[in-house]
């Protein structure tokens, strides 16, 4: 533990306490990758050999058993790093609609490891033997926080004869960088790197020469891919929902492509359909849901209907992009598939029609029809969703209660979970200086709240001028005379969102309506206080005044001294934050999966199947 913020040293050491065989040291400053393994080096056995793993890399079943398999079988081999998703050079994507397991599971069925000779091991998972390390040092401290300082020890290592090899019998998924700001990151990089081309650029240089291994990595990436990248009809434009609409669905059209595209249902037991992969609210509850399955070696799959961007989220399981006719021509057997908007509810319905042992939920995340104010057809459509005959599945006592009073139907309650991983505590009570205020800003979506949310910081900003604001989202539209007032941060990771909520203070969220209002609840997770609209799911979390204020937006002076007060009075947010923290340590990701398998492997449908009913606008079956 590199002197991480408190509460991650807690749950470092809570975790440590758990497993005799884990030792828990936590530095008393930030020293860096480099520091970090001498600590480790000094704490491990004097005879043992090392494994080198960063935090943001996962194993697969067995990784370390074949690391052992494979020293003991070529003892010669000083240095080796395996092959990973997110690697410069020793790189094995996932296809899409393929988990880090399967292609495990694959690459022991189908691959015959050689070991191949390589000249840049890299630091993410880096076996070292400890013959190395008696004969050649460790890492030299001129690298300072990290970068190159793997690269200078495998040509030191090379230039006396020792070995650096791939583990080219498993894969590791790696997220890159998740410790540093891309821009931190490409300022060390630039810096450690010409200091290693000045060492070892010429001697580099020569040994590629001799030891390319894109070529031989090559064979084993077209290998995979000829085996799994499927013939599958891809989506060239976003989801349409006019598509839903004017039942451009009801027959098939696609002809069953490649055996891969075929055979996709069969390798997985649960199957989300997103109608679009983007960076907030519900795409990351799924994708977030779909990870810790995945780690509990559920068999599940998520696809898009609509092209998917690459960098949203560090996803095990890769998101397959199909079109709403290709998904209905997949040759489904007995899965759990999940609709997660209600434009996919149909399609999934339809699915449900053509396989009756196929289960057929429906997620709701919110309550979609008020989406789409003015378009009374749309509106209409969306209210069917939910009389479609699937399981429905809501992450709030609100929606729950909503759904089943609107529409007569059963609705199935989960608890909603965080990513606490993602967003934990930063160290808000040491902030002494202007209290910080964050936001999320987005003008070209009205039940945001942007109108209400520019009205409350005007009044605020005149009543204490020393708040300092920060909007991410969007960057356009702001009034002449907030410029000046407020940061615009503009589009942002999860993890940029999480970090900008561990140095604020005060999260606002103003929406005019909340399906569970999950920046309220990251918020608290991640030590600021939530102003919040009274609206909805918030109330599944939020106590006004114990851990967070909840207020009426369209009354901006209210809102505006409530945002004030919490400002001047330290004593009194730092208890709401406090409570708020106990508050988010509840909702888990982990217990949200709980909820979910217990769900599905629980409520077996009948084998007749579920009635689809044929709604004005959707879907007619003839």
């Amino acid at each position: 533990d590199d002197c991480s913020d408190t509460h991650v040293g807690v749950r470092l050491a809570d975790f440590c306490a758990r497993y005799e065989q884990v030792t828990y040291v936590r530095r008393t400053e930030n020293g860096g990758f480099i520091e970090a393994c001498y600590t480790g080096l000094e704490e491990a056995a004097p005879e043992s050999n090392l494994l080198l793993l960063n935090s943001d890399v996962v194993l697969p079943v067995d990784a370390v058993k074949k690391m052992k398999a494979a020293v003991k079988d070529n003892p010669d081999i000083a240095l080796a790093s395996p092959l990973s998703t997110g690697s410069y050079t020793l790189a094995l994507q996932l296809v899409p609609g393929h988990s880090l397991e399967e292609l495990n599971q694959w690459m022991t069925k189908e691959v015959t490891p050689r070991f191949p000779t390589v000249i840049t091991p890299e630091g993410q998972c880096l076996f070292i033997s400890r013959d190395a390390i008696n004969r050649f040092g460790f890492f030299d401290r001129v690298y300072e926080r990290g970068f190159c300082e793997e690269s200078d020890f495998g040509m030191r290592v090379a230039l006396h004869g020792g070995r650096l090899a791939c583990f080219d019998s498993f894969v590791v998924f790696h997220e890159q960088s998740a410790s540093f700001h891309h821009k931190v990151r490409d300022v060390l990089y630039e810096k450690n790197r010409s200091l290693f081309e000045a060492r070892w650029g010429d001697y580099f240089s020569y040994l590629a020469k001799f030891h390319q291994i894109t070529p031989k990595l090559d064979e084993l990436r077209n290998a995979y891919d000829s085996a799994f990248q499927g013939d599958y009809p891809r989506p060239s434009e976003g989801h349409k929902i006019e598509d839903v609409l004017g039942g451009t669905l009801q027959k098939s059209v696609v002809k069953r492509g490649a055996e891969r595209a075929m055979s996709l249902p069969e390798d997985s037991d649960i199957v989300f359909v997103l109608p679009s992969v983007v960076r907030g609210g519900g795409s990351l509850s799924v994708l977030q849901h779909a990870n810790e399955m995945a780690l509990r070696g559920e068999r599940v799959k998520v696809i898009s209907l609509s092209p998917v961007g690459g960098g949203i989220y560090p996803s095990l399981v890769e998101v397959l992009d199909i079109t709403p006719e290709g998904l209905l021509e997949l040759p489904w057997s007995e899965q759990r598939l999940i609709a997660t908007f209600w434009s996919t509810s149909y399609p999934v319905a339809e699915v449900c029609r053509r396989n009756p042992r196929v289960q057929g939920w429906y997620y709701i995340q919110d309550y979609e029809p008020w989406f789409h104010h003015g378009h009374s057809d749309v509106v209409q459509a969306a209210e069917k969703s939910y009389e479609l005959g699937l399981q429905m599945v809501a992450k709030t006592g609100f929606l729950k209660t909503l759904i089943e009073e609107r529409h007569n139907v059963r609705v199935h309650k989960i608890s909603p979970g965080i990513a606490t991983d993602v967003f934990y505590p930063g160290q808000q009570e040491k902030n002494a200086g202007r209290p910080k205020v964050a936001a999320l800003y987005r003008p070209e979506t009205p039940r945001r709240g942007s109108r209400e949310l520019l009205e409350v910081i005007e009044v605020a900003h005149k009543m204490m001028p020393e708040l300092e604001f920060t909007l991410f989202g969007s960057t356009g539209g702001l009034p002449q005379k907030l410029v000046g007032s407020v940061r615009l941060a503009g589009k942002i990771s999860q993890r940029d969102v999480a970090e900008l909520y561990r140095t604020t203070d005060i999260v606002v969220d103003l929406s005019h309506w909340h399906g569970f209002g999950r920046m309220g609840i990251e918020a608290m997770a991640a030590g600021a206080v939530p102003v919040l609209s009274d609206s909805g799911g918030i109330h599944e979390y939020a106590i006004n005044g114990e851990n967070s204020i909840i207020c009426d937006p369209s009354n901006p002076y209210k809102a505006a001294e409530a945002i004030c007060n919490l400002a001047l009075d330290r004593e009194y947010r730092l208890r709401l934050r406090e409570m708020g923290i106990s508050t988010a340590e509840k909702l888990t990701e982990s217990r949200a999966t709980d909820d979910w398998l217990n769900l599905l492997n629980n409520n077996q449908r009948a084998s007749s199947g579920i009635h689809c009913t044929s709604t004005r606008g959707a879907y007619s079956h003839g």
